[in-house]
């Protein structure tokens, strides 16, 4: 008997050591990544938003680092969100335009994880992002609801979120989660419950396409425009409901302990500051200037915010990072912010570059080709087609009101230098995006959306 005894316990020891190995192998964190489309910086509290539209990220932020400067690479979701994903600029990705999409050569941030043993999965209500555009690429199971509000919307997201969580929060492998919450996008839909916004105001009652709102343009009274940012608020304080579900999930799962959490915004929106209202069309702050939270439960201080410049570029090198992922000869196109969030980087940053290629489907006429660079505080802007400069300095002038070409010329060539020299880097490993031809139902979504000009 003894010596049964004795075989027993040595098994439960040599299982014990097993387990402790596993654990040790997966002790690598899971990573929840949730993009916000449409998302302002300066409409949330935590970035000084005096209204009260971002409980939960708020709380996020208060337990993780907040960046204040953070840039995305252009001013609308395609190119965007596959640059975070990819890790390079859209001149090197290639996806500049409605109707292209991710080259196959191209491996992203779900194809890289799944490759070093990550369960993947992702959820999106963008119709811009699809499995038929290679989006569900690396993903193990990829849910896409082609209809934005229609279909799928912020309670729709995180209903399956909460499911993956499920799922992959069972397995022993870590898990990367990918999923985007639609809901700040155009066009609004009224949430009474918050208080925001009066039923009408003006000629406005909310039903409005966006088309009709550009059209009345410059005569939109101030209390109109006040009424779209109104309805807009309580499109985030709806979306930030949902996040605030998939965070308290991941608590009550006892994920979180053990979870990097992204929150980031594709792009911004334009009240009618620069003469537009939506996006695509410029690289003023309004558009490219988004927030950026990350919480890393290796993270020696939370709760603070980081100043220095970064691009989401960063997102897919960081998250590797983070991961323990060797990329290794992996093209990528800016740096880790590993070091940043764990305190040990005293890098001063690099230049942020911005670029916009946006042809419109029909009056091309309205098309934007544009490159901008920001550093030490001055952001230089330079219209492709006409060379037309534009020069601000954001610390006095945050707003983009005052243009200074003309007046500091040195600043404009010291700047010009590092525009071309950022602007070839960033088409340096230039990819041939494929292009998928459009649906009339294709045609119908994107003028929904704003992107159709008729």
């Amino acid at each position: 008997m003894r010596d049964h005894r004795l075989v027993g316990h040595l098994s439960c020891l040599i299982g014990l050591a097993l387990c402790a190995c596993g654990a040790a192998s997966d002790a690598r964190p899971n990573i929840l990544l949730l993009v916000v489309d449409t998302l302002r910086w300066d409409h949330l509290g935590c970035y000084g938003y005096e209204r009260d539209t971002s409980p939960a990220i708020d709380a996020l932020a208060a337990d993780a680092v907040r960046f204040e400067n953070a840039y995305a690479p252009a001013p609308w979701t395609l190119p965007t969100v596959t640059s975070i994903l990819t890790g390079l600029y859209p001149s090197s990705h290639g996806v500049t335009s409605i109707g292209k999409h991710l080259s196959s050569d191209v491996r992203s941030l779900a194809e890289l994880l799944r490759e070093e043993g990550y369960g993947t999965a992702a959820v999106t209500s963008n119709n811009l992002l699809r499995q038929d555009l290679h989006y569900g690429r690396g993903h193990d199971l990829f849910e896409a609801e082609p209809g934005g509000h229609n279909l799928m919307t912020t309670p729709g997201v995180t209903e399956r979120v909460l499911a993956h969580l499920d799922r992959l929060g069972e397995g022993v492998a870590p898990f990367y989660l990918f999923a985007l919450l639609f809901d700040p996008h155009y066009s609004y839909l009224p949430h009474p419950e918050y208080g925001f916004a009066p039923k009408r105001a003006g000629r406005l009652d909310g039903s409005q396409p966006i088309q009709v709102l550009r059209e009345l343009g410059e005569t939109l009274s101030a209390k109109e425009l006040q009424f779209i940012r109104d309805l807009y608020d309580e499109e985030i304080r709806y979306t930030d409901e949902g996040i605030g579900q998939i965070l308290a999930g991941l608590e009550e799962r006892g994920l979180d302990r053990n979870t990097v959490v992204v929150v980031v915004a594709d792009h911004g929106e334009e009240f009618m500051r620069h003469g537009w209202i939506g996006h695509s069309r410029n690289l003023y702050e309004d558009l490219v200037h988004v927030p950026l939270i990350i919480r890393d439960p290796a993270m020696a201080r939370r709760g603070r915010s980081e100043p220095r410049p970064v691009s989401l570029v960063s997102l897919t090198p960081t998250l590797l990072d983070l991961a323990g992922v060797d990329s290794g000869e992996t093209p990528f196109q800016a740096p880790s912010l590993k070091g940043v969030l764990r305190g040990s980087d005293e890098d001063a940053g690099e230049p942020v570059f911005c670029e916009v290629d946006f042809v419109p489907i029909l009056k091309q006429e309205k098309r934007a080709h544009m490159r901008s660079v920001l550093v030490d505080g001055f952001k230089l802007i330079r219209d492709v087609e006409t060379g037309a400069l534009e020069l601000y300095n954001l610390e006095r002038d945050p707003h983009e009101t005052r243009n200074l070409a003309e007046t500091r010329v040195r600043k404009v060539a010291e700047l010009e230098e590092v525009l071309e020299s950022r602007s070839t880097f960033a088409g340096s490993r230039l990819r041939a995006a494929e292009t998928t031809p459009l649906s009339d139902e294709d045609l119908e979504m994107l003028e929904g959306l704003g992107y159709v000009e008729r």
